[in-house]
């Protein structure tokens, strides 16, 4: 009987396994997001994140970033080409049943489509925010605030026609938009942006039908009524878009 040896067998050259690379102390793995500017650091980190309050505070710094005023525009460009539509949807459809985060949302997506940034406007309707919008004025008819910065949404994506006439196509959305005007008729804010939004929707001659359908003559009529202010800046607005619109409008009565 052959006895078995106990020597270790050698490695071959071939055998010999390389130690797996480290990293020094120095390096980190992954990309440095951290290196970026802020807003697509915003898009790329915080909007990410697990937790509610972080992706709540990053909409409403985008929307600070983006807010309504002239020099501002070159925040809302950096938005819109860093994907900032494409990212502010996709939160909303991810975080649905959160309230405050469609809120934040719905204001970011309402300062960053104002002023000349027709490309923000477009790209947003055409990747599902005038799905994602409707559907949080269906879902949280009471909370006031997301209700007024869903209507300014509207306002201004509808500068840009075709998106009034996806938003109107959407059965239910019309509805959406007059229920909130007549749920909160002593917000004046609220109520000058969403007379804005039928203004701006009534541009658009195939719309004017399905409007006064609705009940668009009787709200706006209404609305010219109601705020009569002329020393108030906002109710005088809220009275020229209901005239102007009511003006348009009486081109598809009879007689």
């Amino acid at each position: 009987m052959s006895s078995t040896s106990n020597t270790p067998k050698k490695r071959k050259a071939d055998d010999v396994v390389s130690p797996e690379p480290t990293l020094s102390s120095s390096e980190s793995v992954g990309p440095d997001f951290n290196v970026l500017s802020e807003i697509p650091r915003l898009f790329l980190m915080d909007f990410q994140s697990s937790d509610e309050t972080i992706v709540t505070e990053a909409l409403i710094r985008v929307a600070s970033l983006c807010s309504a005023h002239p020099e501002k525009e070159q925040k809302r460009s950096e938005v819109f080409n860093t994907g900032g539509h494409l990212a502010i949807i996709a939160v909303m459809k991810k975080w649905h049943d959160f309230p405050d985060i469609q809120v934040a949302a719905c204001k970011a997506i309402a300062n960053a489509a104002c002023g000349v940034q027709s490309q923000f406007r477009e790209s947003a309707a055409k990747v599902g925010a005038l799905v994602a919008i409707p559907w949080a004025m269906k879902s949280y008819p009471e909370n006031e605030e997301l209700q007024l910065f869903a209507c300014g949404a509207l306002m201004n994506l509808f500068v840009a026609n075709d998106n009034a006439v996806q938003f109107i196509k959407l059965e239910g959305s019309l509805g959406l938009l007059f229920a909130a005007l007549e749920c909160f008729p002593d917000n004046r804010i609220l109520q000058k942006y969403g007379v804005a939004a039928v203004f701006h929707a009534c541009g658009n001659e195939e719309l004017r039908a399905p409007i006064v359908k609705a009940g668009g003559i009787e709200l706006l009529g209404k609305a010219c009524r109601v705020f009569v202010d002329d020393s108030n800046e906002i109710e005088k607005s809220i009275r020229i878009f209901a005239g102007g619109a009511l003006k348009k409008l009486m081109t598809v009565i009879p007689g």
